[in-house]
């Protein structure tokens, strides 16, 4: 935390008009985030999400891109490799972590797979953390929307949740694609369509059918989260009912 907050406020400009802030895909892991709660309490949260099965390929092959030697697929629905597994792809479990929904269902509890109160109560004392934070959760679909209006709202109300009144034109810009093409390393890398994944892609979506419903019923409606376009961004997300590879 101190390199941290070194970076934010030595190595960079102190100018009222720029805001600082920090990528981390594991900032809201529990260890983490109760670091950001007590040292960062009104710093606000920006959460993109993807199509699990989609998500799993890119961070798969962005590690092969960086020639990073992976496991195959199989062995990531038990293990956690170069922090890599089918089970990150259960984003609502950590978003649970925030504390903005009620926890009081049995729907809610199998969705996080809580089997009973107990099961409830011991997730609530050592993983969930009532924060003050406010968030703003996207899919990755809206940063790459071809649709206008939809699109300037977007900037609109991700700049006005960060202060910033013009955040500019969204360039959603893979590149990892420009990145060591060398034949050796595409060879390595997976089509998570190909029917050897099809075990990994089953539980992928079970995953995301569950990270869907969950934040789709119950993470949106907190007042603590914030969205833009937000019938939009729910049809997006129930678009994870749906296998991506059956278009293909």
């Amino acid at each position: 935390i101190i390199n941290v907050v070194k970076a934010l406020v030595e190595d960079l400009p102190q100018d009222n008009h720029v805001k600082h802030g920090l990528k981390c895909p594991g900032g809201i892991a529990t260890p983490y985030l109760k670091r950001m709660t007590k040292y960062f309490y009104k710093t606000n949260i920006i959460v993109g999400v993807r199509h699990p099965v989609l998500w799993f390929q890119s961070y798969y092959n962005y590690r092969i891109k960086n020639e990073v030697e992976m496991p195959a697929p199989q062995i990531l629905l038990k293990e956690k490799v170069h922090g890599v597994s089918v089970k990150r792809s259960r984003f609502h479990e950590n978003l649970a972590y925030l504390g903005k929904t009620p926890l009081s269902s049995i729907e809610e509890w199998k969705l996080l797979r809580l089997d009973d109160e107990d099961a409830v109560q011991n997730f609530m004392k050592k993983k969930v953390l009532q924060t003050p934070h406010q968030v703003f959760l996207y899919d990755i679909e809206q940063m790459a929307d071809v649709n206008v209006t939809r699109s300037d709202r977007f900037r609109m109300d991700l700049g006005e949740f960060i202060g910033v009144d013009d955040l500019g034109p969204m360039m959603h810009k893979n590149t990892a694609v420009e990145k060591n093409n060398a034949p050796e390393i595409q060879a390595k890398q997976i089509n998570i369509c190909d029917a050897a994944h099809d075990d990994v892609r089953e539980v992928l979506m079970k995953n995301g059918m569950d990270a869907s419903r969950w934040i789709r019923t119950y993470f949106l409606e907190s007042n603590d989260v914030h969205c833009s376009s937000c019938e939009f961004l729910k049809e997006a997300l129930a678009r994870w009912d749906i296998d991506p590879c059956e278009k293909r």
